[in-house]
């Protein structure tokens, strides 16, 4: 049973978290060393796809994975097509019971449900987190539609930040297929590349044809691979052979030194066509990325022989533009 009481700090859905530690990164001269970087895993959650007709009342299913996080607290946003859709309660899952916790609810506006997990300093274990009901109008029309999260946190014990990842959902109304992309959203780094999976529920799909809708800023391989080429929001697309339902990932990319997981920089030489700056970011593993900044004035002929221009890195930590490095 759902506890319906919502604490005053779990009303407003406001927490501070703890800073808890810092994952460091060196860049040290003359031969440039760069360090091993380490970090816990991400919590992910997966909220299913199902299938229903006009009418039902169809029960989505929101699992966890911990990646051995000690996970106490999770908050969870999830949209849907209201048109559709209609909210009708969530229930804790087995996880959640045997940790002794509560979730609460908020509905949004008739199209999002913004879901708390909370109780104590016990910690979850992987599994089923909840479970959402949802209505399906009587007038739907027969579509797939996303069960999209539009925010995700958790938090150890102690309160301090743990990384989400969260892999959205469907519902399917009527006898139409689905096709699932995974994972459902991603960051890269410009030049960096990650694998994405397509699945269907026609056994029939067995290919797909994979696009992306701006292949200036994201390219994607016959198989799958996701290459980031310019800083922006782009769409994956995986479309079966077979039933032509289509499935999609929304993929951001960004200059390393952008993304939320942390990147530390520095200059490493330069030339009279500018500095080459090399960085090792948190998160997504260990990236070297080139990037040139333009010299302007006199300073443009420098010779790359002198002293200065042989110095040790100077850093730039995460948020700081690198352009404002001095060599």
């Amino acid at each position: 049973m759902v506890n319906r009481s919502i604490r005053a700090g779990v009303r407003d859905m406001g927490f501070s978290w703890a800073v808890c530690s810092v994952a460091l990164v060196s860049l040290a001269g003359p031969s440039i060393a760069l360090a091993e970087v380490s970090q816990d895993a991400k919590v992910t959650l997966t909220i299913g796809a199902v299938r229903g007709e006009p009418g039902d009342t169809v029960h989505v299913p929101v699992t966890v994975a911990t990646g051995e996080n000690p996970v106490s607290l999770i908050i969870l946003r999830v949209d849907f097509e209201p048109t559709v859709l209609q909210f009708n309660s969530v229930s804790p899952g087995l996880i959640v019971q045997e940790a002794g916790k509560w979730i609460d609810f908020r509905l949004l506006e008739g199209k999002s449900v913004k879901l708390v997990v909370y109780g104590g300093k016990t910690t979850l274990d992987d599994g089923a987190l909840l479970t959402l009901a949802f209505d399906i109008l009587p007038e739907a029309d027969l579509v797939v539609t996303p069960l999209r999260a539009s925010g995700a946190s958790a938090s150890d014990p102690d309160a301090c930040y743990i990384n989400v990842q969260v892999n959205d959902g469907q519902v399917a109304v009527g006898p139409v297929a689905i096709v699932t992309v995974t994972p459902s959203t991603a960051e890269l780094a410009v030049a960096q590349t990650q694998s994405f999976k397509a699945s269907s529920t026609d056994p029939l799909d067995t290919a797909f044809a994979w696009e992306t809708s701006d292949p200036s800023k994201a390219s994607v391989s016959r198989t799958g691979v996701v290459t980031g080429l310019a800083p922006g929001e782009v769409t994956i697309m995986a479309t079966g052979n077979n039933s032509g339902v289509r499935g999609e990932a929304v993929v951001t990319v960004a200059w390393p030194w952008e993304l939320s997981h942390g990147c530390y920089g520095g200059i490493l030489d330069s030339d009279s066509a500018g500095d080459v700056l090399i960085l090792a970011c948190v998160g997504a593993g260990l990236v070297i990325v080139p990037w040139r900044r333009p010299r302007r004035g006199p300073a443009a002929a420098r010779s790359t022989n002198s002293r200065r221009d042989r110095a040790r890195p100077a850093f730039s930590k995460n948020g700081t533009d690198p352009s404002e490095a001095s060599p």
